[in-house]
Protein backbone atom coordinates (compact mmCIF):
# COMPACT_ATOMS: atom_id res chain seq x y z
CA UNK A 1 0.00 0.00 0.00
CA UNK A 2 0.67 3.46 -0.30
CA UNK A 3 1.11 4.05 2.93
CA UNK A 4 3.42 1.48 3.67
CA UNK A 5 7.81 2.62 4.02
CA UNK A 6 8.98 0.90 0.91
CA UNK A 7 12.26 0.27 3.08
CA UNK A 8 10.30 -1.77 5.64
CA UNK A 9 8.73 -3.55 2.72
CA UNK A 10 12.39 -4.74 1.83
CA UNK A 11 13.72 -5.45 4.47
CA UNK A 12 11.13 -7.71 6.46
CA UNK A 13 11.74 -10.48 3.93
CA UNK A 14 15.08 -10.33 4.59
CA UNK A 15 14.95 -10.65 8.24
CA UNK A 16 12.16 -13.72 8.01
CA UNK A 17 15.07 -15.15 5.36
CA UNK A 18 18.21 -14.61 7.53
CA UNK A 19 16.00 -16.33 10.73
CA UNK A 20 15.75 -19.85 8.74
CA UNK A 21 17.59 -22.00 10.77
CA UNK A 22 20.27 -23.62 9.07
CA UNK A 23 18.43 -26.97 9.72
CA UNK A 24 15.52 -25.63 8.13
CA UNK A 25 14.58 -26.29 4.47
CA UNK A 26 14.02 -23.42 1.68
CA UNK A 27 11.83 -24.77 -1.43
CA UNK A 28 11.88 -21.94 -4.57
CA UNK A 29 9.50 -22.43 -7.31
CA UNK A 30 8.72 -20.30 -10.64
CA UNK A 31 7.03 -21.38 -13.40
CA UNK A 32 7.75 -19.76 -17.01
CA UNK A 33 7.13 -19.62 -21.01
CA UNK A 34 10.30 -18.87 -23.56
CA UNK A 35 9.94 -17.33 -26.86
CA UNK A 36 8.38 -20.47 -28.51
CA UNK A 37 5.08 -20.22 -26.18
CA UNK A 38 6.99 -23.53 -24.22
CA UNK A 39 6.20 -23.24 -20.49
CA UNK A 40 7.56 -25.35 -17.75
CA UNK A 41 8.09 -25.43 -13.75
CA UNK A 42 11.27 -25.22 -11.82
CA UNK A 43 11.66 -26.35 -8.19
CA UNK A 44 14.72 -25.76 -6.02
CA UNK A 45 14.82 -27.55 -2.05
CA UNK A 46 17.54 -26.16 -0.51
CA UNK A 47 18.54 -28.96 2.20
CA UNK A 48 21.44 -29.52 4.74
CA UNK A 49 22.20 -32.78 3.42
CA UNK A 50 22.20 -31.76 -0.25
CA UNK A 51 19.85 -29.86 -2.83
CA UNK A 52 17.47 -30.77 -4.97
CA UNK A 53 16.18 -29.16 -8.44
CA UNK A 54 13.63 -30.53 -10.62
CA UNK A 55 12.74 -28.99 -13.99
CA UNK A 56 9.64 -30.26 -16.30
CA UNK A 57 8.41 -28.83 -19.31
CA UNK A 58 4.33 -28.89 -19.33
CA UNK A 59 2.30 -29.94 -22.56
CA UNK A 60 1.73 -27.01 -24.97
CA UNK A 61 -1.12 -26.55 -24.18
CA UNK A 62 -0.04 -25.09 -20.78
CA UNK A 63 -0.66 -21.58 -20.12
CA UNK A 64 1.84 -19.66 -18.04
CA UNK A 65 -0.45 -19.15 -15.05
CA UNK A 66 -1.07 -23.28 -15.17
CA UNK A 67 2.56 -23.17 -15.60
CA UNK A 68 2.69 -21.79 -12.17
CA UNK A 69 0.26 -22.99 -10.22
CA UNK A 70 1.43 -26.52 -9.80
CA UNK A 71 5.39 -25.36 -8.61
CA UNK A 72 3.80 -23.44 -5.72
Amino acid sequence: KNSDAPELLQQLPLEIINNIPEEGLCVYTDGSRDDRSHTGIGVYIKRPDGDINIKMRNPNSCSVFRSCSPAS
